[in-house]
């Protein structure tokens, strides 16, 4: 029963947010606010993770096939548009080091969140490695 509560709570307070987003209350737009928490291709990877997890009760794809699945065919195309996707290949490589992002499958979310790490480049650039946290975070990390 508290997690229902929860999850009612969550979404409703998301339902404001949005309401006050999309009327315009002198902030930025919807579409401002999606551009910029995905300007990055390990932003973009960090967020659909957690929008697969809130599709799959709160549970991280298995591997990278899944993974891939999901955001070819569940993730609409307007989506895909509005956070700046181009193409799932170009999508699982980091800019900085050209190379494959490494992801941790199978995690755990919840409604409440998760700052797991999930995504991480495999060089990275001068000693440091991005790393992509499931709380639309990520940071620049020593090797």
């Amino acid at each position: 029963m508290f997690a229902v509560r929860t999850i009612r709570f969550f979404y409703g307070v998301v339902l404001i947010f949005s309401i006050f987003v999309l009327s315009g209350c002198g902030s930025p737009s919807a579409q401002n606010l999606l551009t910029e928490a995905n300007d990055s291709n390990i932003e973009r990877l960090a967020n659909l993770y957690g929008r697969f997890q809130a599709d799959h009760a709160w549970k991280g794809p298995t591997n990278e096939e899944e993974f891939r699945d999901y955001i070819d065919n569940a993730v609409p195309d307007f989506v895909k548009e509005r956070i700046g996707f181009t193409s799932t290949e170009e999508l699982f490589v980091s800019p900085r080091d050209d190379q494959p992002f490494k992801i941790r499958y199978e995690i755990v979310g919840s409604p409440r969140g998760c700052n797991e790490p999930a995504i991480f480049e495999t060089d990275g650039r001068n000693g440091k490695k991005m790393v992509g946290f499931l709380n639309m975070v990520q940071r620049e990390v020593d090797e």
